[in-house]
């Protein structure tokens, strides 16, 4: 099957809609299949092609995360995709390259399918300021439904998505499927204790400390700050002297945080380490006691995942799209409010080896149908479906 995959970002962008379609991009070719993506290119002011992979220029947005807004047409894209024989059109994103993909599906006459994966009603604030923000709600909510019914077929992540997607209207036929991911690079990690003992000198973290982690943008969808709250809560409650706060990630932010951290006289017991590569997020998870998360934006939670894919112990605040992924006590631990955040974290950093290992075993248990290859059956039985309504 020829496929033209569409997406706003794609790596090197670090993000869950890049590392969806990067997946989604990988497990479809090694199935066999022919596959063309088509996204922003965040290097230059021109279009390029590597290999299977198109970069459309455009205009960074920095008061947007630094999202490329680009052309939403391409004469050559256009002669390549027809040159190719697409035979489905998949469409990741909502805006400058995810109108290219409409444009390209009319044009070529090809069946689509749609895939929502951002909640973007959690995000209007950045384009809004606080300004109308419940008119510019409206607006995103409006065009999700416009954009739902122009495809064949529509995907979203989880049940949390398609909850939302019934409260605003959509009635068409909604097909459920988490984002696989590629578990066998977090699953065959080996932490080799040389490079955890130079991290932490390199961050003037003692050797014996417990390392509590968050990985992800410094935005405040993420409710960092929330989490800076209760640690410093922890410390002062338990009396804990062990524990470190490791912060992997980059975002708008970020200096906020910094700010915030030592503001409330934590700054010494925290250590943000800015943007990392996705190869290279293993590690950081490996190194971890514990994984901690207080947004509840997310569509599915990716990091949760691959914290438990990496054999480490996740610490998240409680959202609906977690039910089916998190059972308290037995794979992970939700919490409410700060007391739980609280007494939670001093019990888990406080497990010994043999229950520690239990409650990861029984992690890696539950996250084996977030595989890529169940991923892949889902997705190609949804691409066979558009193309039999298509035609």
């Amino acid at each position: 099957m020829n496929i033209a995959l569409f997406s706003d970002t794609f790596p090197p962008e670090v993000n869950g809609v890049a590392t969806s379609v990067w997946t989604l991009y990988n497990v479809l070719k090694k199935n066999g299949h022919n596959v063309y993506v088509v996204t922003t290119n965040p290097y230059s002011k021109k279009l390029i092609r590597e290999e299977d992979v198109i970069r459309i220029p455009g205009i960074k947005l920095k008061k947007l995360y630094g999202y490329i807004f680009a052309r939403i047409y391409s004469r050559k894209t256009l002669k390549f995709l027809k040159d190719h024989d697409i035979d489905v059109i998949h469409i990741n994103c909502d805006f400058s390259i995810g109108q290219f993909g409409w444009i390209s599906q009319r044009m070529l006459k090809k069946p689509s399918v749609y895939t929502y994966h951002t909640m973007y009603e959690d995000y209007t604030y950045y384009a809004t300021r606080g300004k109308i923000d419940r008119f510019a709600k409206w607006v995103v909510r409006d065009y999700f439904i416009n954009l739902s019914y122009r495809s064949n077929e529509l995907i979203v992540p989880s049940y949390k998505c398609k909850d939302y997607a019934r409260r605003i209207g959509i009635n068409s036929y909604i097909n459920v499927i988490p984002t696989g991911i590629n578990l066998d690079m977090f699953l065959n990690f080996k932490l080799k204790q040389e490079d955890k003992e130079n991290f932490l000198k390199k961050y003037n973290i003692p050797l014996d400390s417990k390392i509590v982690l968050f990985l992800g943008r410094l935005a405040s969808e993420k409710n960092v700050r929330e989490l800076l709250g209760n640690f410093k809560a922890f410390i002062e409650s338990k009396g804990d002297s062990k524990s470190y706060f490791v912060i992997v990630g980059d975002g708008p932010q970020r200096y906020e945080l910094e700010d915030y951290a030592k503001k409330i006289n934590i700054s010494d017991r925290v250590r943000f380490i800015g943007k990392v590569s996705y190869e290279n997020c293993p590690f950081y998870y490996s190194l971890a006691d514990v994984f901690i998360n207080a947004s509840v934006s997310e569509t599915q939670g990716l990091t949760y995942l691959e914290a438990m894919a990496s054999k480490t112990i996740v610490l998240v605040k409680f959202d609906i799209n977690l039910v089916e992924l998190i059972k308290e006590g037995e794979n992970g631990y939700l919490y409410q409010d700060k007391n739980e955040f609280i007494e939670k974290l001093w019990k888990i950093l406080n497990f010994d080896t043999t229950y520690y290992s239990e409650v990861v075993n029984n992690s890696l248990k539950v996250i084996d149908k977030w595989g890529e290859e169940e991923f892949y059956r889902k997705v190609m039985l949804v691409y066979q479906k558009a193309i039999r309504e298509f035609w």
